[in-house]
C-alpha cells in the first residue's frame, strides 16, 4: 500500500535525504519518496503505519518534523 503525507519541516535538500533514509529504515516502509516542493513523502508499506510510528522515526532522525496525511 502507498500513502501520502505532508511533512512539516522541510527546509533542505539535507531534510529530504534524512527523512528519506530515515523511513527506509523502518522494517515495514518498502520505498519513499520525499521532496522539497510541497514538503510530501510518499511511501510505500507492508502494513499500515499509524501516523505516531512514522512521526517517531521522522522526529528522531530530525527533532523537529511532523507528519500528517
Amino acid at each position: 500500500m502507498t500513502h501520502s503525507y505532508t511533512i512539516n519541516g522541510i527546509t533542505c535538500n539535507g531534510c529530504v535525504a534524512k527523512v528519506k533514509s530515515k523511513l527506509l529504515m523502518h522494517p515495514d516502509v518498502t520505498g519513499a519518496e520525499v521532496t522539497l516542493e510541497g514538503q510530501k513523502a510518499v511511501i510505500s508499506m507492508q502494513r499500515h503505519l499509524s501516523l505516531n510510528e512514522l512521526q517517531d522515526a521522522i522526529g528522531k532522525a530530525t527533532g523537529c518534523m511532523t507528519c500528517w496525511p
